[in-house]
């Protein structure tokens, strides 16, 4: 908006009584600067405010990709349990049992404790299709002294 070409209706403007009286108080030319400086604020905070809107919605989408692909990943694991069984979970009564997913988690977890295989049979496929996983990753194995010792899948 360009100020030089345009009547400004100050009035329109919602200023409070106290800056309205003080507005009301100045020179004629002052006026006009106040009302110049005041819209190049108003002007900032709508900048400011549709920055903060672009910046929420970014975030937004953000999280809905995050989402999107933990649930992704999370039916390609379950995909993966359910070919290795040769069945759905579940098959049995058609439903799938808190008691399904606890002892799938605690085999899993007891491999973990008894020397970390599952880990290892993960980043030994994950070095078998690139080569430099494996060196980026070393440290993970460092405080149990593991490694070079990977598991054959």
């Amino acid at each position: 908006m360009s100020t030089e070409n345009s009547k400004f209706d100050f009035h329109s403007w919602e200023l409070p009584d106290k800056e309205y009286k003080f507005y009301q108080s100045l020179p004629e030319k002052d006026k006009r600067t106040y009302e110049k400086n005041w819209l190049a604020v108003e002007t900032q905070k709508q900048k400011l405010a549709q920055a903060r809107a672009r910046q929420q919605k970014a975030r937004a989408a953000a999280t809905k990709r995050e989402r999107a692909s933990r649930t992704h990943r999370l039916i390609e694991i379950g995909n993966a349990v359910e070919a290795v069984l040769k069945k759905a979970l579940g098959d049995i009564d058609g439903v799938i049992g808190a008691d399904d997913i606890q002892a799938l988690t605690d085999y899993l977890q007891k491999q973990e404790d008894r020397g970390r295989y599952f880990s290892h049979a993960i980043i030994n496929a994950r070095s078998k299709r690139d080569p430099d996983h494996l060196a980026e990753n070393d440290s993970y194995f460092e405080d149990n002294d593991y490694k070079g010792r990977y598991i054959s899948i």
